[in-house]
């Protein structure tokens, strides 16, 4: 009997859990799509694939050549394109799709979080906040800062940069290679680059919790970018909601 074939959008750390749920599942085969983003992902586990796939009309016509019988999207929750692009190509074949979207940060007591629409109104709320801004956004979006020339800022990004990025006068961090952040690093490295200000996104993520807290403790403000809204069709907010999903489909 052929075993049904899911389609993995991945890059998160849901996606890489899942792949090894799958690869333990009967009846069922999986391969991850990552989009390339980084020149040296991490190996998840069965069959991988890489680089885009041109938009809605070439997801679908992967799809059908593949002969994908199922598709979960445990991408980035700001991956708004790709989330976009697969509920339209699955709508469209009906291919049954899940949608694994992590609960987003919560403000507690002590934050001082400015919330924000997206990555241009980030940019405007640093009028009312001079001063070093420490920028975790990863490097697509920087692009909406440079209306502050002569300013500093602190950026954290996966690797290094293939090309100049539109900040001069960016201080840049690099994660690869190194382990998960800490509440009392991610505080040392604040103290030390004396941030006034955190600029980030709310994915959710576990390894995002340090900075938040690390804020805190110092007193930082946030300026939050609110993820956009979800695509339609059922959704898991983990691993284990879409391994019963998938258990249901087999």
């Amino acid at each position: 009997m052929r075993k049904k074939r899911v389609l993995i959008l991945g890059g998160t750390e849901e996606a890489y859990a899942l792949a090894n749920a799958v690869r333990d599942m009967h009846g069922l085969q999986a391969v991850t799509s990552l989009a390339g983003r980084t020149s040296d992902p991490r190996e998840p586990a069965g069959e991988v694939r890489r680089g885009g796939f041109g938009g809605r009309r070439g997801l679908e016509d992967y799809l059908k050549s593949e002969k994908v019988d199922l598709v979960v999207d445990a991408t980035h929750p700001f991956a708004t394109a790709m989330s976009r692009h697969a509920h339209a190509a699955c709508e469209n074949l009906r291919v049954p799709k899940l949608h694994v979207e992590r609960p987003p940060w919560e403000e507690k007591a002590g934050d001082a979080w400015v919330r924000v629409s997206d990555m241009t109104r980030a940019a405007d709320a640093l009028a009312d906040h001079p001063g070093v801004s420490f920028l975790t956004i990863g490097r697509q979006e920087l692009g909406a800062f440079r209306r502050w020339p002569g300013r500093t800022f602190l950026v954290r990004l996966a690797e290094t940069p293939g090309e100049p990025l539109p900040l001069p006068e960016a201080n840049v961090i690099l994660t690869i290679g190194k382990g998960p952040e800490t509440v009392s690093g991610e505080a040392l490295l604040m103290t030390r680059h004396a941030v006034a200000s955190l600029v980030t996104r709310n994915s959710g993520a576990e390894s995002g919790r340090p900075k938040l807290e690390a804020a805190r403790q110092l007193g930082i403000p946030v300026i939050m970018v609110e993820r956009p809204p979800p695509p339609g069709g059922p959704r898991a907010p983990d691993v284990a909601g879409a391994v019963r999903w998938l258990k249901k489909q087999r």
